[in-house]
């Protein structure tokens, strides 16, 4: 049975889904796996034997655990992913998750930062005019400026860049190419931590074209870009709440608000349905200048 899991992952990645996202299966896919030896008798030996009512008592299992209903919807969307899949394949005959449906997750209005919260946040590394300042002067105005992905941004490379007029031209995990025009003053942080900041954390590292490196000169993680962003939000004042996808949302709101349409903001986000971008619409009235 992990057979077919493995399998399926791998066709995940065939398709170019991101590394987040396959992990998130993975997990979810292997705790399905081990309520089915732990907790059914006898334990599947084959996924043609996990009947529709096992379906039902793994939910059931999985509700009993206090996760939160999103948590639990996505973890009934990943199971139902999978024995799709294996009818396509046609691994088993009859799809178990077929009469499964989805808890109704309440939709949480995005996190927008206003224009003010912004200019306080990309004002904090400019305090400072280290080779790390530099980088996270960088990095936040990029970050504004495209309303990329945390898994997008970290894997820039400096050769994505073209300089006259400033635009970034990239492939995201799906192969799709987008490309976006930079502002002046982004071109010039960019610049700026190219010349006086990337070459010291760069040492003696081999890897001349991932833009953004660590201390070590190693790729930045995740996990240090999110750190990065949580030490400028607490020294602007913003608190806790500042997250990459707050970036992200705040992007799309402010050039709503200037003028974009929504299918430039479809464009530049790499949403694939203007369903996606359409939330954002909603949060587009002028802020109060009170």
């Amino acid at each position: 049975m992990q057979e077919q899991v493995t399998l399926f992952l791998q066709k995940l990645s065939e398709k170019r889904y991101s590394e987040h996202t396959i992990a998130a299966y993975r997990n979810d896919l292997h705790q399905l796996l081990r309520f089915l030896q732990r907790e059914v008798a006898p334990p599947p030996t084959t996924w043609q034997e996990v009947s529709a009512e096992t379906v039902h008592a793994y939910i059931r299992y999985l509700q009993a655990s206090n996760y939160s209903i999103s948590t639990i919807a996505r973890k009934i969307a990943s199971m139902r992913s999978f024995f799709h899949h294996l009818v396509q394949q046609g691994t088993i005959p009859d799809d178990p998750t077929v009469t499964v449906a989805s808890p109704s997750v309440r939709r949480r209005a995005p996190h927008v930062l206003s224009e003010q919260e912004i200019r306080r946040l990309l004002q904090a590394p400019a305090r400072s005019d280290s080779p790390k300042a530099l980088r996270d002067l960088a990095l936040l105005h990029l970050l504004y400026a495209t309303g990329m992905r945390v898994s997008e941004i970290i894997a820039v490379r400096v050769s994505d860049f073209a300089w006259d007029p400033p635009t970034l031209h990239f492939t995201d995990a799906r192969g799709r190419s987008r490309t976006i025009p930079l502002p002046a003053e982004v071109a010039a942080a960019l610049q700026d931590y190219l010349s006086r900041g990337r070459p010291h954390l760069l040492g003696r590292s081999e890897d001349n074209d991932t833009l953004f490196l660590s201390l070590q000169g190693r790729p930045l993680t995740r996990q240090g870009l999110w750190l990065t962003i949580k030490e400028y939000a607490r020294a602007a004042g913003l608190g806790d709440d500042v997250t990459p996808y707050a970036i992200r949302h705040s992007f799309a709101v402010h050039r709503l608000r200037a003028g974009a349409t929504l299918e430039e903001i479809q464009a530049i986000l790499g949403h694939t349905t203007k369903a996606a971008t359409q939330i954002y619409a909603q949060l587009t009235e002028p802020e109060s200048r009170a």
